[in-house]
């Protein structure tokens, strides 16, 4: 008999023992969660808590204290800034009507009128005959977030209102800069036919009278206003690449470079050029703009070929399934190539002498770069020069 109640002594000491670490575990479990986990009995009042729940409340929880609820000492709130009785809180909901909350986002309000924004989680615990034993809560604090969330809307909204005033800004100096080519267009086009036309008119009425001096000065004038009309017209085609979209579309670019090569070989008939270039060679972009960025690329090619016995111009593209590379390449006087960062750059020529107004490869580069692609230079003295374009699809 003593035997009996021995061995029962020791199965129950064994099962305390059991119970008391599993609880270890448990309380171990929950103090390494980050996030404040506590647990209430049937009647809402906290039997366990962890640290992160010290923390979060500011001070010590009410354990057992007769019937004085926990979330009696906060104030709660909705996200929106409106009140939350304690009776619809997600403790007292998970108790009274076993309602599970998973994430629910709620303002606490602490004693020191600190406000803390947390998403609730509430599930409640019934024994095996469905009797309401307990419900655990956990709470994680996303004060931290939810400010920095504040911050980056305001930081976008900065930066919307700066892109909107951007805009504006741009616009403005987009309808000032319409105004400035209609101006340049009619207002300074018209004193430049009235300056060639009455010189034209002396060389004609007055060729008997004046003498070789004066007919060189009619000369220089006609040359000069004849360079001015040219210059506008450049400018005025530099900046209206700027204006409108880009329309791409598949097409084929040689049926382009044949345009301005025959224009070119009609225009000087005598010069013997060979012209090299492939049956076909398609790309995508907008045909207006790619005809003239040719243009300007295989007339300067022709340009600076003039002074070769065997003139050679080449049209072709390289490169691989990833990147196709379009190249015009001459056999001209070439140039150093210390002075590659200049060409893309308005009015700088560095050929003096030679006709042109120095804004031809700007418009290359601003088409290509409206595109999406890269333009680049490989020159040498004497040697030629080629340039290299990219039209990415």
């Amino acid at each position: 008999m003593g035997e009996q109640v021995a061995a029962q002594q020791a199965f129950a000491l064994s099962v305390e023992s059991g119970l008391l670490k599993s609880e270890l575990q448990f309380r171990q479990f929950l103090n390494v969660l980050p996030a404040a986990a506590y647990m209430c009995d049937a009647a809402g009042l906290i039997t366990y808590y962890n640290g992160h729940a010290h923390e979060l409340w500011g001070r010590e929880p009410l354990l057992n204290d007769d019937g004085d609820m926990f979330c009696g000492s906060f104030r709660l709130f909705t996200p929106a800034g409106e009140p939350v009785p304690h009776e619809e809180c997600w403790m007292a909901l998970a108790l009274r009507f076993n309602k599970e909350f998973n994430g629910e986002e709620i303002v606490i309000e602490r004693e020191g009128g600190e406000r803390l924004t947390v998403l609730a989680y509430a599930r409640p615990i019934r024994d095996e005959d469905g009797d309401l034993m307990a419900a655990v809560n956990i709470l994680v604090d996303i004060t931290e977030r939810k400010r920095a969330e504040s911050q980056l809307a305001e930081s976008h909204d900065v930066l919307e209102r700066r892109v909107r005033e951007r805009t504006e800004e741009l616009e403005a100096l987009n309808r000032e800069l319409e105004s400035f080519n209609y101006s340049v267009s009619h207002d300074l086009r018209a004193p430049l036919r009235g300056i060639d036309g009455f010189s034209r008119a002396l060389e004609e009425d007055y060729a008997g009278v004046l003498d070789a001096t004066a007919q060189d000065y009619l000369n220089r004038i006609r040359g000069g206003a004849k360079r001015m009309g040219a210059l506008i017209e450049a400018l005025l085609g530099f900046s209206g690449i700027a204006r409108g979209g880009v329309e791409k579309r598949p097409l084929d670019l040689v049926p382009l470079a044949d345009a301005v090569i025959e224009r070119l070989q009609a225009r000087q008939p005598a010069r013997n050029v060979c012209v090299r270039k492939p049956v076909n060679m398609y790309a995508c972009g907008d045909d207006r703009l790619l005809a003239i960025a040719l243009q300007n690329l295989l007339e300067n090619a022709w340009k600076f070929t003039s002074e070769q016995e065997d003139c050679a111009i080449e049209f072709g593209v390289d490169g691989t399934e990833d990147e196709q590379v379009y190249f015009v390449r001459d056999n001209g006087s070439g140039f150093d190539m210390c002075h590659a960062d200049r060409i893309f750059v308005p009015f700088q020529r560095l050929h003096s002498g030679v006709e042109g107004t120095g804004v031809g490869l700007a418009t290359v580069q601003r088409i290509v770069h409206r595109h999406g692609g890269r333009i680049w230079v490989d020159s040498e003295p004497g040697a030629g020069t080629t340039m290299y374009f990219t039209l990415p699809d």
